[in-house]
């Protein structure tokens, strides 16, 4: 019986110890599941923070592609009427072109018709002379 009892008591200090081991085995693995569930909250945490950040890059992207949009409209705009103008421009100058001949014919045409009427002033004058000379000389006679 003394035998029973020795390896009875031998054979439970074994479980004990056995149970000791798992017991620290069981809380080590605690601890561990725990750090893990705390990094998992972390990274979720990391994560929704990562998502809101995509999502307002996003928004700023979407913003600055549509202010893209509106300065190529704007461009566009501005190049067509750049052209209009120096369409404008080019009908402008030909007509500046054709009004400065013309201007310059109708100056010439005024030189003539005033030397025109310097000779007839002169002829006139010539006229009145005679005519006069001949009054004097016929009033005299």
């Amino acid at each position: 019986m003394d035998i029973e009892r020795t390896r009875a008591q031998s054979e439970l200090r074994r479980v004990q110890a056995e149970l000791y081991e798992v017991n620290q085995h069981n809380r080590t693995i605690q601890q561990e599941l725990e750090a893990s569930r705390t990094e998992a909250e972390e990274v979720k945490l990391q994560l929704q923070h990562y998502c809101c950040e995509v999502q307002r890059i996003e928004e700023i992207l979407s913003k600055k592609e549509s202010e893209r949009l509106d300065l190529l409209k704007h461009l566009k705009f501005i190049s067509q009427e750049t052209a209009e103008l120096e369409n404008n421009n080019h009908s402008l100058d030909g007509e500046m072109k054709s009004c400065k001949n013309l201007l310059t014919e109708a100056e010439k045409k005024v030189m003539r018709l005033e030397a025109l009427v310097q000779d007839k002033d002169c002829a006139v004058k010539s006229l009145e002379t005679k005519v006069g000379y001949e009054i004097g000389s016929s009033g005299t006679g």
